[in-house]
């Protein structure tokens, strides 16, 4: 964990930890998101390519959160806009996930470092880049503030991300409970829930 003061951005941020980088491709996820995606897929993807950087891409992005990405016949990324909402429903949207090579860092400018994709796509213009785009079908949400928390939570609970296990037992879809609970018989319980273990719930309670 490093506190900054100011924030120096994303790219900052990976370039102060590249001593500790060994040579292979970083796997970089923004840590607002929760996902079921195959990384091992995608790392394949990115090696076949050669690519110096590949962004992990939604096609079924339900919130049109994130930048919208432009791919060619060969999934190279040719364009990539924040603004067009239009753009935004029709073609891919960055999922916050990405595969980069280390000495890809040293392209960037820090003051670009807000978005890595922004920082790599903007360097391109200089510099020769090979950035990918590996599109993909996957549960993926951005917490972004208290409703998307809950929303994540609903859907976590509802199983609609397979890959991230839930530490308890199911009574009925969308209820589960730890070890050592204590109810009585008239307890309602409503999904979505989790119970905690070591818990006693008394009567009468919904």
């Amino acid at each position: 964990y490093n506190f900054e003061r100011p924030p120096f951005g994303f790219v900052a941020a990976l370039r102060q930890m590249r001593p500790g980088f060994d040579g292979e491709s970083l796997v970089v996820m923004q840590s607002d998101v929760i996902a079921d995606v195959d990384l091992h897929a995608v790392l394949e993807f990115h090696w076949s390519k050669r690519a110096d950087a590949t962004f992990v891409c939604l096609t079924n992005n339900a919130n049109g959160q994130g930048l919208s990405v432009m791919l060619d016949d060969h999934d190279r990324i040719h364009a990539v806009s924040t603004q067009n909402q239009s753009i935004t429903k029709r073609h891919p949207v960055d999922s916050g996930i990405c595969i980069i090579e280390p000495e890809v860092l040293d392209l960037l400018s820090d003051s670009l470092g807000y978005n890595l994709l922004q920082a790599c796509w903007l360097a391109s213009q200089k510099v020769k880049m090979n950035l990918f785009g590996c599109t993909v079908q996957a549960p993926l949400m951005r917490v972004t503030n208290w409703r998307s928390y809950y929303d994540v939570q609903k859907e976590i609970l509802a199983q609609q991300f397979p890959g991230i296990s839930i530490p308890c037992i199911q009574l009925q879809p969308g209820v589960w409970v730890g070890k050592n609970i204590s109810a009585s018989n008239n307890v309602s319980f409503e999904a979505p829930l989790i119970i905690g273990d070591n818990c006693r719930i008394g009567k009468g309670v919904t």
